[in-house]
């Protein structure tokens, strides 16, 4: 085994390690929804992972091999392009529910500002019908 080899598993032995440290018994935990899947040179499992793909990627189809099983994805980043085989079980037609949760919290924030905003022309219309009404200028129904 190579001295690199060996000196990856004892960095994944430190971190995990470190990992378990911090959980206990008295709380409850979750899987984590960010999952990174490796995009590979070829459709194999050997040693040739290219790029890490995190979840919520978009992808762009290339090819499908024969049985199914590999999709031959084009990836664009601010890197560039990619191209590379991922195993098909991981790609679906849909974003991740981490990509809508980001719209969704950009949305919200848009809506809260708009809202701000109206808010504040109510109160400006409303303190101006105020002071026609005292002016007399104004007659309330």
């Amino acid at each position: 085994m190579s001295n690199k080899y060996l000196l990856s598993i004892l960095v994944v032995m430190v971190v995990s390690n470190s990992a378990y440290a911090e959980i206990s018994k008295d709380h409850s935990y979750y899987i984590t929804d960010h999952v990174q899947i490796p995009m590979r040179s070829d459709k194999a499992f050997d040693n040739n992972i290219i790029e890490k793909l995190s979840s919520g990627a978009q992808l762009e189809i290339l090819d499908i091999s024969q049985d199914g099983r590999w999709t031959q994805v084009q990836h664009k980043d601010l890197n560039g392009q990619r191209k590379g085989w991922v195993l098909s079980r991981y790609i679906t037609d849909r974003p991740s529910a981490r990509s809508k949760l980001k719209q969704k919290v950009l949305l919200s924030k848009v809506l809260t500002l708009n809202n701000k905003k109206l808010r504040a022309d109510i109160k400006a219309l409303q303190d101006k019908y105020n002071k026609l009404l005292a002016d007399g200028e104004c007659n309330a129904k």
